[in-house]
């Protein structure tokens, strides 16, 4: 089922974040510390987006980054 992410979620989410980044990286390299500050901005300002976790069987085995783009 996908949620909202909650703060509990974070170490969860930033080891997905890297191990994506490892598997398939993008043209600078993602931290730790980046990860965290997304998520926290996401959290502080919803109006720029929101983080989901897919749960399964009580744990985050999936997340989704939705970014608001204003053009």
């Amino acid at each position: 089922m996908w949620r909202d992410a909650h703060p509990g979620d974070d170490p969860a989410i930033v080891e997905m974040c890297l191990n994506l980044n490892q598997e398939d990286p993008g043209p600078r390299p993602i931290s730790v510390e980046h990860v965290k500050r997304t998520l926290a901005e996401l959290r502080t300002n919803p109006v720029r987006g929101k983080a989901l976790v897919l749960e399964l069987d009580g744990h985050a085995e999936g997340y989704a980054l939705l970014i608001i783009v204003l053009v």
